[in-house]
């Protein structure tokens, strides 16, 4: 009776394939081409990369949401102090308003100055 590796040469030989054996079966030869660790390495690079700049993205928007929030808490705060020194004091719209330019220039000073300190 033929061994199990004969009976695949026969097979072979009759599909006129010659004598091969599977990939898996044979020893000591890579089964990617030379430049296979290569490419991986590259891919890997650019998928570094990419997650940097999600990253990057993400602190950038992060930042930039920290800045449009200080503005309108600053903005808020500063027309709810002049509201409630109206309704202290009697003058009903007066320092209300002056309160909502008060909180609009100190929030615009707040996001130019962390817009400036950013850049450097």
């Amino acid at each position: 009776m033929p061994s199990n590796s004969a009976r695949e040469v026969s097979r072979d030989a009759l599909s006129g394939g010659g004598f091969r054996q599977a990939p898996s079966k044979v020893v000591g030869l890579p089964l990617r081409k030379a430049g296979g660790a290569k490419r991986k390495a590259t891919r890997l690079s650019k998928r570094q990369a990419a997650g940097s700049d999600y990253a990057r993205g993400m602190a950038q928007a992060s930042w930039g949401l920290a800045l449009a929030f200080g503005f309108v808490a600053i903005m808020m705060g500063c027309f709810w102090v002049g509201r409630r020194l109206d309704l202290w004091l009697g003058t009903e719209p007066v320092i209300q308003i002056i309160g909502a330019i008060a909180g609009f220039v100190f929030g615009s000073l707040t996001v130019y100055y962390g817009a400036q300190r950013r850049e450097s």
